[in-house]
């Protein structure tokens, strides 16, 4: 009877002890599982923050390569369709503080007067470039290429031409398209105004990696950036006066040089 009863008791001892153990067990075993999961979340985070980081620095790289290299042209006419000329790259360098900026400002609406004098050169044009304009519209310059329609004999040939829509006196310069993309850079025409001065047309087709066009008259230089590979300036000087220009590139190489007596 004393052996069963000391057998119940140890038991009944044993049943109590389990009670208060298996917690301390369940709870070691998630305590050991915590100690484990730990290092992997924090491994796991530190993967997906290098991740993230990586598409950070790479995403604007990417985007940046991408826009550089597939820019859209800016269509600011439907019917008939004309593009807005991409403006050069800016010089890096000091631009002499005596000459004077004379800038070509986008074209950002095609007007019907626009359209009107295009076609007295080119009826239906096959592409037209709205290149820009100086001050306030006082000049509006387009690339226009399509059938060439004057009182020449070569009526109906291809050709490119930079038509001056507006101004004083409206004009176009143009040349055989299969020769040139555009007429080469020069002087081009002129008119005078009722109070004396005269003015002549210096523009044209300057080189590819040409980043600024120096003009230099024998009372001033005048500089511009040029606006889809063209140039244009309008300047008091006189016919029999001599002027020279350059085409620097954005460190300032000289790519080219000429005048009007060339």
């Amino acid at each position: 009877m004393l052996d069963e009863r000391l057998r119940h008791a140890a038991d009944e001892a044993h049943r109590v002890a389990g009670t208060f153990e298996r917690p301390r067990i369940e709870q070691r075993r998630v305590w050991v599982f915590s100690r484990r999961l730990v290092p992997a979340l924090a491994a796991a985070a530190a993967v997906v923050a290098l991740i993230g980081v990586g598409r950070i620095v790479a995403e604007p790289r990417q985007t940046g390569d991408t826009t550089s290299a597939t820019q859209p042209a800016i269509q600011i006419n439907a019917d008939p369709p004309v593009v807005q000329a991409s403006r050069a790259i800016p010089p890096n360098l000091e631009v002499p503080g005596s000459a004077v900026e004379f800038p070509l400002n986008p074209i950002t609406e095609f007007l019907p007067g626009d359209a009107a004098y295009i076609r007295s050169f080119i009826p239906i044009a096959d592409e037209t470039v709205a290149i820009g304009q100086t001050g306030d519209g006082a000049h509006r310059v387009f690339l226009v290429t399509g059938p060439l329609e004057t009182a020449q004999p070569d009526d109906g040939s291809p050709a490119a031409c930079i038509i001056d829509t507006s101004g004083t006196a409206p004009s176009g310069s143009c040349v055989a398209k299969q020769d040139h993309p555009a007429p080469l850079f020069g002087l081009t025409g002129g008119w005078g105004t009722d109070t004396g001065p005269e003015f002549r047309v210096v523009t044209g087709l300057v080189p590819e990696s040409t980043s600024v066009v120096m003009v230099t008259t024998p009372r001033d230089t005048f500089w511009q950036i040029p606006r889809g590979g063209i140039a244009f300036f309008v300047l008091q000087i006189r016919p029999d006066e001599d002027i020279e220009w350059q085409f620097l590139d954005t460190t300032g190489v000289v790519l080219g040089t000429g005048s009007n007596g060339q």
